[in-house]
């Protein structure tokens, strides 16, 4: 951006992609207060609301018009292609983020995928004891999986997809996100311990988060 305050975000970036897709002429430039006055439509750009309709700057005053709906509409579209995906574990933050994941794919039309990192230091031992021990982690995995799919199929007609990965957890839905460019949104739980604060992975990958391919959205704990 010309004057380098604007973020530039994911949703942001989406926004131009769908509209340049469309035809549609995008020019990113600084705008005066004059360009304001001036313009018919104007809208802002966020992770939560997606596109959010301004409807008056100073004495002006805007109609939330065809730009506006087309814009939102390519995004839902677009979203309604997307997968969320969730990483499990054994922590209630999972629970909270595989439901919301859930209920917003059956309501989108998207998809879930849901990841499991098994630690590498799990399996320093012998090759035989440890090809032993990788069967039973991935067992323990699928039967953990299946509790949280069957409450899927049986109340919200979604069928998730199971990836087990073996690494260094925040490193390996870093690669996840990378080979699976249908996900749209990584969905984390958060943890309502005021000590430990929101939990490890939610803050790793919030440091992260700009140079994700794809936005966060963290589950409150207590919702």
């Amino acid at each position: 951006i010309p004057n380098g305050t604007f973020l530039a975000g994911i949703t942001r970036a989406r926004h131009m992609s769908n509209m340049r897709a469309d035809g549609i002429k995008v020019h990113e430039t600084v705008l005066s207060f004059d360009d304001f006055h001036a313009a018919d439509e104007v809208f802002l750009s966020g992770n939560m609301m997606k596109v959010t309709p301004v409807k008056a700057f100073d004495d002006t005053q805007y109609q939330i018009g065809p730009m506006t709906r087309r814009v939102r509409e390519m995004y839902w579209d677009w979203a309604a292609m997307r997968k969320f995906m969730v990483v499990l574990d054994d922590s209630r933050e999972c629970l909270n983020a595989m439901r919301f994941a859930a209920m917003r794919a059956s309501n989108s039309g998207g998809g879930v995928v849901v990841l499991s990192v098994i630690p590498p230091d799990e399996f320093n031992h012998w090759i035989g004891v440890a090809e032993v021990m990788r069967e039973e982690a991935r067992e323990r995995i699928e039967v953990h999986f299946e509790v949280f799919a069957k409450w899927m199929r049986d109340r919200l007609n979604v069928e998730p997809a199971l990836v087990i990965r073996e690494g260094v957890i925040v490193d390996e839905i870093i690669n996840q996100l990378a080979d699976d460019p249908e996900v749209g949104v990584l969905v984390l739980g958060a943890g309502t311990d005021k000590k430990s604060g929101p939990g490890p992975l939610v803050t790793q990958l919030s440091r992260n988060a700009g140079s994700l391919p794809v936005p966060i959205t963290i589950v409150p704990g207590d919702m």
